[in-house]
């Protein structure tokens, strides 16, 4: 009898405090490029007792395809980060939620996800934001974003070069960015022909009889320009050999960037993720200490120079 009158006390004193509302992070964004929604959106599965990172989006996800699947929304600033619901319940003004058995229970909500915990001796729930922050902090979620704000950030900077200079500082920065999605060879070759655009000329010296010169000083300047734009391709060229002639030896057993191959059929590789499979372009694979990443449903090869 007192455990009972134990219980319903505890959680009527749980329930009248208040849960926590989101995650809190500390985390800041390093990228200029924004979601127009106003939010980053964060599809993660649940793989044993680990989740990883699906894909990213900058649009709401309309559903779930699979019952081990969550979904997490980030602000452009990372201050407001939380579950995202495809059917949310109405919170009471505990923070909690009323799941009574049965209900909602083919809907992805506050009663079905992984992160709810029942509040003791009542048929509501509330989210585990400890469990929640840990989770993100274990996939490296902000980092992950990160990376995706950043190949979005170098498709609008392409847009605006308009210098041999603006493209060099482009090459710089963004030489990281996979192959699969990456700007810096166009940027390479828009620098190239601006460039000769602004190949110093002969000019007329009036005070010496008419007699042509070519300013040195310019052409320089010049030969400095391209020779640091052909040390550039160069050392990418050679990252890139590197890279293919592992993705040339790929077998069945070896270790990559989105886990180990388990058949290879048509040149593609088949790799566990998550607690799907997924058929992947060999020729697309990295080494395993490399990111996996997928954006919009599709696999995106990480940095490789």
């Amino acid at each position: 009898m007192f455990l009972k009158t134990f219980a319903i006390s505890l959680a009527i004193l749980i329930s009248g405090c208040a849960q926590p509302k989101s995650v809190k992070t500390s985390d800041k964004n390093s990228s200029n490029f924004e979601s127009k929604s106003g939010y980053f959106y964060a599809l993660i599965e649940k793989y044993g007792s680990k989740y990883i990172v699906v894909s990213i989006e900058d649009e709401p996800y309309e559903k779930l395809t699979k019952p081990n699947q969550e979904i997490i929304k980030l602000s452009n600033d990372y201050k407001d980060i939380d579950l995202y619901f495809t059917n949310p319940l109405k919170v009471t003004q505990n923070n909690t939620y009323e799941c009574k058995t049965g209900a909602n229970i083919n809907k992805y909500n506050q009663c079905t996800s992984d992160f709810s915990t029942s509040t003791l001796g009542t048929s509501t729930r509330h989210i585990d934001y400890a469990l929640l922050n840990k989770t993100i902090k274990e996939m490296k979620l902000i980092k992950t974003v990160e990376q995706y704000r950043f190949i979005g950030e170098h498709m609008v900077a392409f847009n605006t070069l308009k210098t041999a200079q603006d493209c060099d500082d482009f090459i710089k920065k963004y030489n990281s960015i996979p192959q699969e999605v990456s700007l810096v060879q166009k940027a390479m070759e828009l620098k190239s022909k601006l460039e000769k655009r602004a190949k110093p000329k002969k000019v007329q010296e009036m005070a010496n009889g008419g007699k042509e010169v070519v300013l040195e000083k310019d052409n320089l300047a010049f030969a400095k320009t391209q020779n640091a734009a052909n040390k550039d391709l160069n050392k990418l060229n050679t990252l890139r050999a590197n890279i293919a002639s592992f993705q040339k030896n790929i077998k069945v057993g070896t270790k990559t960037n989105c886990g180990e191959v388990l058949e290879l059929q048509d040149k593609k590789a088949k790799i566990a993720r998550g607690s799907s499979f997924h058929w992947i372009e060999a020729q697309k694979l990295y080494p395993a200490n490399h990111e996996c990443m997928f954006a919009r449903g599709k696999y995106i090869p990480p940095p490789s120079f």
